[in-house]
């Protein structure tokens, strides 16, 4: 940095070669040295501190291929900054008026100044005026010490060290980002605190559900009558495999005789130490009545149909059970006679309430030549619920005078 010794006696030669020295050791050494520590680029501008009410600001500006040091006015900030250096002339020893000394000011302009700002301000030597939105291009804001040992003590009150020596207070919140990696350290009690607990894989569950590759392997579905945990809930997985020994804590100490293990009505494994006794006992009695009867023989065979119970003789297995509420329509159409081999014919009936029935029929003879009328071989098909297909071949050529009887029962 340029010094001058300003203590000699004999008075000091003070020329225009020591002005600019001074000039140079303020202006270009000690301004470049705060620029340089303060990571200023030539390529930006900055707002070095924001002026407020109470105080001035400082900015950094880019003009005449160097960065200005503009003091900011006391105002309150906006995002428009008017800059003006003014210059101020003098007669130097040959006579002639030049401009030799120069004042920078800069304050903050409102929107509505900025937007009616001259197409084509004022710039000469004597006074030259710049307009700026501070957002285009952006100043950079340089804080000051203060506020960066601020920031310091703040990052170093909540900040939360990599190596865990820290504990993290508050809860853990990743945005749309992901944990890469759960492990946590041994431990006797992990708590996971949902009601769902998904689990997997989109090289696994997802490549069959691309759109949902995760699944309820585990749901607390307690209510306030009960608690209760279900695993693969409502089948989210086709399959539920359990590898090695399953113990059901649940389930009393068996007897001697042994235990089966049963479903229920609501679907609960239980199991039954009476089962195997009373299955036993009715295959013996099955073998039993069985021994009395000979080979090949059918002594005392008489139905009833009302006999409810399957192993007395009288029990009529596979009784139809069609009852007049089952019967849905019933009706006669007349056909007539064949006059082709293959005819299909539409039967109407009155509407029902459903699609899924199936119809009972028979050809009716209606002539007096029976031999005639019974040529025909006969099909239907259900189409909707007002009307069926009747299919018919003729198997001779003789006149028909026939009728098709049917009715339409629930499946």
């Amino acid at each position: 940095m340029k010094q001058v010794n300003f203590s000699h006696s004999g008075g000091f030669p003070l020329e225009q070669e020591t002005l600019e020295r001074l000039q140079t050791a303020y202006r270009t050494e000690l301004f470049g040295a705060l620029k340089s520590h303060l990571g200023i680029s030539p390529d930006n501008d900055y707002i070095v501190a924001p002026a407020t009410n109470k105080k001035e600001g400082w900015a950094i500006i880019r003009q005449d291929g160097e960065g200005i040091l503009y003091p900011i006015q006391i105002g309150t900030p906006t995002n428009f900054l008017k800059t003006t250096r003014t210059g101020t002339s003098l007669t130097y020893g040959t006579g002639v008026l030049k401009n030799a000394y120069f004042d920078y000011d800069a304050q903050y302009i409102s929107p509505e100044d900025y937007a009616n700002r001259p197409e084509s301000p004022q710039m000469t030597d004597a006074l030259a005026i710049h307009y700026y939105d501070l957002n285009k291009p952006a100043f950079i804001v340089i804080k000051d010490i203060k506020s960066i040992e601020a920031d310091i003590n703040l990052i170093n009150q909540t900040y939360l060290p990599l190596d865990g020596s820290k504990a993290m207070k508050g809860d853990l919140d990743l945005d749309i980002y992901q944990l890469s990696k759960l492990d946590i350290k041994e431990s006797s009690v992990a708590s996971v605190r949902v009601a769902d607990f998904r689990l997997g894989s989109i090289e696994r569950r997802g490549k069959l559900k691309p759109y949902d590759s995760t699944g309820r392997a585990l749901v607390d579905s307690s209510d306030t009558s009960t608690t209760s945990l279900s695993l693969n809930y409502a089948s989210d997985w086709e399959n539920t495999n359990i590898g090695g020994k399953v113990y059901l804590n649940n389930i009393n100490t068996s007897n001697a005789t042994g235990s089966l293990l049963v479903v229920d009505n609501a679907n609960q494994v239980t199991k039954s130490n009476t089962l195997i006794d009373s299955l036993l006992n009715r295959i013996t009695a099955l073998e039993n009545k069985l021994a009395t009867i000979a080979t090949g023989a059918e002594v005392n065979v008489a139905s009833n149909w009302n006999s409810t119970d399957p192993l007395s003789d009288a029990y009529i297995h596979n009784k139809p059970t069609i009852s007049v509420s089952d019967i849905l329509a019933r009706g006669s159409f007349d056909i007539g006679d064949l006059n082709k081999t293959d005819i299909m014919k539409t039967v109407y009936f009155t509407q029902i309430n459903t699609s899924n029935y199936m119809i009972f029929g028979s050809i009716r003879s209606k002539s007096e030549y029976w031999s005639n009328d019974n040529d025909v071989i006969w099909a239907v098909k259900p189409i909707n619920t007002f009307a069926f297909e009747l299919y018919l071949r003729e198997v001779s050529s003789d006149i028909q005078n026939i009728a098709f009887d049917y009715i339409i029962v629930k499946k």
